[in-house]
């Protein structure tokens, strides 16, 4: 008796003493703490959320998805482990809760929402567009610890404000976001279940105690299978919908590496990463300019500086495959976009002396032309070469608007 007596308490400690040491690898690996690019992609990829889903709508998995693959092995065989012993958030929700203890005493009123949470991301991911990724703990965590790194802008607090919200709910509703909500929690409760469900196949026929358990795990199985099957055709509902939510918005600038538009804004876990690793600062968090399906995912802009065809850090940091990892000489190729010349602004079209975008572009993509309509020169781009990086908007003396700006592709139209 007095051993049982001391062995929840023990545990107990032992699991605040785990996840405040996670807190301490996660803050340092996020603030790039640690030496090497490759340090704030660990966080968010760590998650099995993010790994799986992420590769089921990028179609492909790389190395950011077998980061997550120890935590999604743990949740196969010990359900919640990571929740119980690693998980930070997760401290920081039971350490609010004791706020207002008592407030958490109709919890088990709650529906599982977290469940329901991950069948819809199952669902929109096979649609390749998995609009729930953000919501994941570690991906939440991460941005927030990493939007305090860096220039800090209005944008870049609002990208972080989902772990506050998190602390909010811990605060009003004890309990509620580990037990109810969660998306992480409710996928390794998932995972878990053909594992239980088997134990319980394998336990003695005289075991009532199990064969009750047996009943009710075959019912979660094939409620998981039926709600898998709502889920995937909600998703495709509510992808296609948020698709539709640009409108006539013009297609913005995405990193170099980004997959398809249709599925970019959907992948994209809003961490952050990609702007944070960027050493020219040009990748930043949009404010909503181009719709509400990519608020806060990332856009390039070309107002200070433009992307160095020697960096490919953006594609090294991102944990969830919107953004490919690429070589340098693959992203030398990368299109980003395409510039346009407003030749009503160049100052060669108008007969004063400028050679400056044709002296910074780094690919050789500008040349100097006659001019079809007249006796003098103009600049042309020559799209075989041209990568979109900005070199050339960014050195155009103009102002207030450039002669040279650079379009996402759809939006480019013939010089």
């Amino acid at each position: 008796m007095k051993a049982a007596t001391h062995e929840y308490p023990l545990r107990r400690r032992l699991r605040f003493f785990t996840r405040l040491a996670t807190l301490g690898v996660v803050a340092a690996l996020a603030l790039s703490l640690v030496p090497g690019s490759w340090a704030p992609l660990v966080v968010p990829a760590a998650s099995p959320y993010v790994a799986v889903f992420g590769a089921i709508a990028a179609r492909a998995v790389s190395a950011a998805t077998l980061i997550g693959l120890p935590l999604l092995i743990l949740a196969l065989f010990f359900p919640r482990w990571f929740c119980r012993y690693g998980c930070p958030v997760g401290l920081m929700a039971e350490s609010l809760a004791r706020v207002r203890p008592s407030a958490g005493a109709n919890l088990s009123r709650w529906p599982q929402v977290g469940r329901w949470l991950v069948f819809l991301t199952l669902g929109t991911a096979i649609v390749g567009y998995p609009v729930l990724l953000w919501l994941d703990p570690l991906a939440m965590l991460g941005g927030f610890l990493g939007a305090w790194r860096g220039p800090i802008t209005a944008v870049g607090v609002a990208a972080a404000l989902g772990l506050p919200l998190v602390a909010v709910v811990s605060v009003l509703f004890p309990h509620a976001w580990c037990g109810r909500l969660c998306p992480l929690g409710a996928a390794q409760d998932l995972l878990a279940l053909p594992l239980r469900t088997w134990r319980l196949r394998a336990a003695p026929p005289d075991a009532s105690p199990g064969e009750r358990g047996q009943g009710i795990l075959r019912r979660a199985m094939l409620f998981a299978g039926l709600a898998g099957l709502v889920a995937a055709g909600l998703g495709g509902l509510v992808a296609a919908g948020l698709r539709t939510l640009r409108g006539s918005s013009p297609a913005p600038l995405r990193p170099p590496g980004a997959i398809e538009e249709d599925r970019f804004t959907g992948v994209c876990v809003r961490c952050g990463n990609c702007a944070r690793a960027c050493p020219a600062r040009i990748i930043r968090p949009d404010p909503g300019r181009h719709g509400l399906a990519g608020i806060l995912a990332p856009v390039v802009s070309f107002d200070d500086d433009f992307c160095r065809e020697d960096c490919n850090r953006c594609q090294t940091v991102c944990p969830s495959g919107a953004i490919r990892r690429l070589s340098l000489e693959e992203k030398r190729k990368c299109v980003m976009g395409l510039p346009r010349v407003d030749l009503s602004l160049c100052l060669l079209a108008k007969g004063q002396e400028c050679s400056v975008c044709t002296r910074a572009c780094p690919y050789d993509a500008v040349a100097m032309v006659p001019q079809k309509d007249g006796p003098g020169w103009q600049p042309a781009i020559d799209r075989l070469k041209c990568t979109g990086c900005g070199a050339c908007q960014v050195a155009c003396p103009t102002s207030p608007r450039k002669a040279v700006e650079v379009f996402a592709a759809p939006e480019v139209q013939s010089l």
